[in-house]
């Protein structure tokens, strides 16, 4: 419980940021929102911390810092598909590869 009590908190953030530049839908459900938010986050979190920076941090012999580092701009890549706009993409890359490392650390 206490790791879902600092996700939260360090994700609130961006909850209360989206509460107030976007308009909420209306017609969302329960469900959509489990899978579309909290599985897919949950699975893509498991899979780049737990299983992919496992597997350099033991194998590449590289290290702490450059096994988070690697992961982070690989994850950060993967999510450059969400815009088109250069400025937007910058955003949506830093914010990953910021994400990724801090979450990797934690």
């Amino acid at each position: 419980m206490k790791g879902f009590g600092w996700a939260l908190l360090f994700t609130l953030p961006m909850f209360v940021g989206y509460a107030i530049v976007f308009d909420f839908n209306q017609d969302l459900s329960w469900r959509q929102i489990m899978f579309g938010a909290v599985f897919a986050g949950f699975f893509e979190e498991m899979y780049f911390r737990a299983f992919f920076f496992g597997l350099l941090f033991r194998y590449t012999r590289l290290g702490f810092i450059p096994s988070v580092l690697l992961g982070a701009i690989i994850f950060g890549s993967l999510h450059l598909y969400q815009s088109s706009d250069i400025g937007v993409m910058t955003g949506i890359f830093i914010t990953t590869i910021l994400g990724a490392g801090f979450f990797t650390w934690l």
